[in-house]
């Protein structure tokens, strides 16, 4: 499971901060009332709140610390947080060093220091321009795209990406590459969950999963790949890519089961899976229900107080991957 969460002040125009901002907004006597350590609270808003995002932030822009998507990454017992002024990003938690776990924050390869060595320090060179991570309960991986094009990836191999792209625990460059006529600087958004990568580049989205999760590809199912990469594609005539996108959220678990969504600019909801609601009077309501699988992505029949005028600003998906626009 795993999730990446928008964190914001909530002032029009206002950008977040850095992590240590973000955490001296919270007063520390209420820290100390509820018992928690600002550590543990960052993780604890990491994994609950996702927040609206401005929907004036361009499709497929570069990578920018003021913008409120993708902020701050989480899985089962780590979290990562972009830092503000070009500086970066750090991470915490469980198997964040590889095989190690960090705490307090510490920077990730040739982000400035903060909390002493960097994560991946052998990469002194490479800043990470996004940050995601994925778990299948205790075990985490981490992967980042640098701005030298190439992905990087540390943690539980096989978590996120296939084992054959890496080479072990400690951070290291892996032999994924992006899709073709894709740069490193075109990628807006990078999310991971369960064996699932998936990346939102010039407005489009891409997908990286075992073929065994065919249903996930969104693209009907299709053995052809870009770099192992499936483009998705709606269920419209004609099959046209997915495009418009600004946001991607999914929830995968073994044998290819679980659903993803995607919010366009003009908050339009899509998804595709092979447990997905689609909001057309189908879907899953408990475990024993049948399941609605859709191999393209189908766009939503959104709620009535939706459709009257309140369009959603952001999505989330819990982990019986139920699909809830917000």
């Amino acid at each position: 499971m795993s999730g990446i969460y928008d964190v914001s002040s909530g002032r029009p125009g206002d950008g977040p901060g850095d992590l240590q901002r973000l955490l001296s907004q919270w007063p520390a006597a209420a820290t100390r009332r509820m018992g928690l350590g600002r550590q543990v609270l960052a993780a604890g808003l990491a994994s609950a709140m996702l927040m609206a995002a401005p929907l004036a932030q361009a499709a497929g822009g570069t990578c920018d610390p003021d913008k409120l998507y993708d902020i701050l990454s989480s899985s089962f017992h780590q979290t990562t947080a972009q830092l503000a002024d070009d500086r970066g990003w750090a991470g915490w938690g469980q198997q964040m060093g590889g095989t190690t776990n960090i705490a307090p924050p510490r920077s990730i390869m040739g982000s400035s220091p903060v909390g002493g060595t960097n994560i991946g320090d052998a990469f002194p060179d490479v800043k990470p321009l996004l940050v995601t991570t994925g778990s299948a309960t205790t075990s985490h991986q981490t992967v980042a795209l640098g701005d030298d094009g190439k992905f990087y990836a540390w943690g539980s191999q096989g978590t996120v990406l296939a084992t054959g792209f890496t080479s072990g625990a400690d951070v290291h460059a892996t032999t994924l590459s992006l899709p073709a006529g894709v740069d490193a600087t075109d990628v807006a958004l990078l999310f991971a969950s369960y064996q699932f990568l998936a990346i939102v580049a010039n407005g489009n989205v891409w997908v990286l999963t075992p073929s065994s999760s065919s249903d996930l590809h969104g693209d009907g199912g299709s053995a052809t790949t870009d770099n192992g990469w499936h483009k998705v594609q709606t269920d419209a005539i004609g099959n046209p890519d997915l495009d418009n996108v600004i946001a991607v959220r999914g929830q995968a678990s073994a044998g290819g089961i679980g659903a993803v969504m995607a919010l366009t600019a003009d908050r339009e909801v899509y998804t595709w899976g092979s447990n997905i609601y689609d909001g057309a009077g189908a879907g899953r309501a408990s475990n024993s229900d049948t399941r609605v699988t859709s191999a393209f992505a189908k766009k939503m029949t959104l709620p009535t107080p939706v459709q009257a005028g309140a369009k959603p600003d952001s999505v989330t998906l819990t982990s019986e991957a139920r699909l809830i626009p917000a």
